[in-house]
């Protein structure tokens, strides 16, 4: 099964670019260019996971992050910042916030498909430690 990732970005250049990059590891790619659109598209779709920026226009990152929190639907999805902020605040902020891990803009492509793929690894595991413990 190829994973689903959910890529948001304002920055057109960037989204495409990135979207590439992502397809070349094989993970199935949705973009959006809005945190409305991601929205929309992470409550439709469910992704598997989502990789977004931070600096958009509203909902920026982080409010994105919130709203998606307070969906039942969407709670659970996986969620990775990648952003040109680099700030330790930053970085602080959206660990509170309940982000999965954050990565800097420039970035190695295959470093982001690793934390992809480590972060989407974590949920499986703690996916099958739930149904485990619950008895199912």
């Amino acid at each position: 099964m190829t994973e689903h990732v959910l890529l948001i970005d304002d920055d057109p250049h960037q989204l495409f670019a990135a979207s590439l990059l992502i397809q070349r590891f094989r993970f199935q790619v949705t973009t959006a260019s809005t945190g409305t659109e991601g929205l929309a598209l992470a409550q439709t779709l469910r992704p598997d996971i989502i990789v977004c920026d931070i600096m958009m226009p509203p909902p920026n990152g982080f409010t994105l992050k919130a709203l998606l929190a307070q969906d039942a639907q969407t709670a659970d999805i996986p969620f990775i910042f990648l952003t040109a902020r680099t700030l330790q605040a930053d970085k602080l902020a959206a660990l509170e916030h309940g982000v999965d891990d954050y990565l800097t803009k420039p970035f190695h492509p295959e470093e982001l498909a690793g934390r992809i793929r480590a972060v989407l690894r974590r949920y499986d595991i703690g996916r099958r430690q739930g149904r485990a413990e619950g008895g199912v």
